[in-house]
């Protein structure tokens, strides 16, 4: 052939394109929503599928006041992963990414999905047997010593929760009980790794956990079905030590979140709950200390004042009594104040070593020693070069000031 026979990929894409927006410019569709995401833009995307195959989907902002009248006019309020809808639109091809995706002109729920229906009849029987009633609820620990973490040892969810207790309370231990969080085994993984957590390390003196965090990032539904299996739901509800779940995000719920002793929104937040911080512990030592102050001073008062209330005119025998009684209460103040000097060096050499663990986590100190930290003109950190381009406003904050520079 010759060259002149050959096209571009650009020339292919567009004759494609053309072709189809032109045959397909209007279909009707049926399908279950998942990954369903909006974005900052106004714009959602999300997939729709059946049992054998799924296409991309796009709901542009303007289109969005009018498919919500139709899910309102069904009585429902939101767009959520595992609704069957019925869509009409067309297709479109993108050019830069060579796929197509369907441009959502109509669409109206046409059912709940087949995940979400197994979803509500495991809960209602779940809930029939009283795996979520709130006299199973056992207390979480308000200090827990150590703190055991159910979750996949890769992903993002363990460091999260790490890094939250880190920055909350450094002196807590913490077991990690790795499995799978997504996948056909996943269910299986999750509640073995919840059992073996309560057989090995339940009342086990130095080594028991005082507290179970069941952790995940957010997901799909399908993400995030392994939480929904009976199999989790009994290891939590046979576990005796208090289970805090954090899987997905806000809106997500999961069979898990109603047999736990508690709920968390985030895998972040439930980190938050079971860890106590350490301003908190300082100002409460600081409150105990005062009015340990105030108690011995007015108990020193109280001595010296009935040794004064006595008359020196009394009997001559209680004379000889209250001399005794003011020379032992004066052995004891100064036993007293030797202890509660004692005392209270050992609190300010606590508090000491609990200021500068917390002043070396303070990012300025970072600075002190030569690094520097980058911002976007938004005032968002900078942690990847990927986030900037040429010709880019950014801030550089050093130890001793700002920096502002382009990007070349």
């Amino acid at each position: 052939m010759d060259d002149r026979d050959y096209i571009s990929v650009s020339e292919l894409t567009d004759i494609l394109k053309m072709t189809m927006e032109k045959i397909f410019n209007h279909v009707c569709l049926r399908g279950e929503i998942s990954g369903y995401r909006p974005s900052s833009s106004g714009h959602c995307y999300f997939t729709l599928k059946d049992e054998d195959a799924t296409i991309s989907a796009v709901i542009f902002r303007y289109k969005l006041p009018q498919i919500m009248s139709s899910f309102h006019e069904a009585g429902l309020n939101t767009i959520e992963n595992g609704q069957e809808v019925l869509i009409e639109g067309n297709l479109s091809l993108y050019k830069k990414g060579g796929s197509y995706s369907i441009v959502v002109e109509k669409m109206r729920p046409a059912g709940l999905g087949t995940l979400y229906q197994k979803f509500e009849l495991l809960k209602k029987k779940l809930e029939a047997e009283g795996l979520f009633d709130k006299s199973r609820k056992k207390a979480i620990p308000e200090h827990p010593e150590s703190i055991g973490v159910v979750t996949s040892p890769t992903g993002a969810a363990l460091q999260d929760v790490l890094n939250v207790l880190k920055r909350r309370s450094p002196q807590t231990k913490v077991v990690v009980f790795p499995t799978a969080v997504q996948g056909e085994d996943a269910k299986y993984q999750i509640a073995k790794a919840i059992r073996y957590a309560d057989n090995q390390y339940r009342k086990k003196g130095k080594y028991a956990v005082d507290v179970l965090l069941v952790v995940r990032g957010g997901g799909s539904l399908e993400d995030l079905w392994a939480f929904n299996e009976p199999e989790v739901a009994y290891g939590i509800a046979d576990c005796e030590i208090p289970i805090v779940s954090g899987v997905g995000h806000e809106i997500d719920f999961t069979i898990t979140d109603f047999c736990a002793d508690l709920r968390a929104p985030t895998p972040s937040a439930a980190a938050e709950i079971v860890s106590r911080n350490n301003g908190e512990l300082t100002e409460q030592i600081a409150t105990l200390t005062v009015r340990l102050e105030n108690f011995m001073r007015n108990q020193l008062i109280f001595a010296k004042s009935r040794c004064q209330t006595y008359n020196q005119d009394f009997f001559l025998n209680r004379m000889r009594r209250i001399r005794n009684d003011c020379a032992q209460y004066s052995y004891l103040e100064e036993r007293i104040e030797m202890l509660f000097r004692n005392m209270m060096e050992n609190k300010r050499n606590r508090i000491q070593l609990f200021t500068e663990k917390i002043s070396s986590m303070n990012p300025q100190q970072i600075l002190n020693r030569g690094y520097a930290m980058v911002y976007d003109k938004n005032g968002n950190v900078i942690s990847d070069s990927a986030g900037v381009s040429n010709g880019d406003d950014i801030s550089i904050k050093v130890k001793n000031g700002e920096i502002k520079a382009i990007v070349n």
